[in-house]
């Protein structure tokens, strides 16, 4: 069956999506697992802190990843498409069925999380992480995969634990080895 957006007599919004599918597909990539394992790949090589860095990013991503998806297994939210764009809420039926939960949303929040740490290790590019973030969250509303709120606190939570893991990592350092003064 095809999804309510479609099914839409209206031709403007079917046509609009359409046209653009592939860009809002490559955005949308922006939060899946695997940029993921690109970004800490670069991080590490090309970060001054190195392993630490990308270790920095892994942590932000684990952490808010874990808590996003405790909260979508509470929450129980179905996504739009599911529910032909109704707000439907399950609590608790995260922990018996896994699919379709929609609040936060994971792109979003893996997105923001990576952006926030981006940011923090380079601050002069804060606006391009933040921007290509922000076009991953819009992506979920427009593919009628999440509500707006799901993206705005996925976004929120993965800004937020991954600011704070960043800046908790950058004061961690590993003990330095004795050499005495010659």
């Amino acid at each position: 069956t095809e999804p309510f957006y479609i099914r839409d007599p209206s031709p403007f919004r079917a046509r609009l999506y359409h046209r653009t599918e592939n860009m809002w597909r490559l955005f949308r990539d922006l939060g899946e697992p695997y940029m993921l394992i690109g970004v800490i790949a670069l991080v590490w090589i090309y970060d001054r802190r190195g392993w630490k860095a990308g270790a920095m990013v892994l942590a932000a991503a684990a952490a808010s990843g874990g808590l996003g998806a405790l909260i979508r297994m509470i929450a129980g939210r179905y996504r739009p498409i599911v529910t032909d764009g109704r707000n439907v809420w399950a609590l608790w039926r995260g922990f018996h069925e896994t699919s379709n939960l929609s609040w936060p949303s994971g792109h979003a929040t893996l997105a923001f999380s990576m952006a926030a740490v981006l940011a923090y290790l380079s601050p002069r590019g804060r606006w391009f992480f933040v921007t290509l973030a922000v076009m991953c969250a819009i992506t979920r509303v427009v593919m009628q995969a999440h509500f707006w709120s799901d993206v705005a606190f996925g976004a929120t939570l993965g800004w937020t634990l991954g600011w704070w893991l960043a800046a908790a990592f950058d004061q961690w350092s590993p003990p330095q080895k004795f050499s005495p003064a010659n």
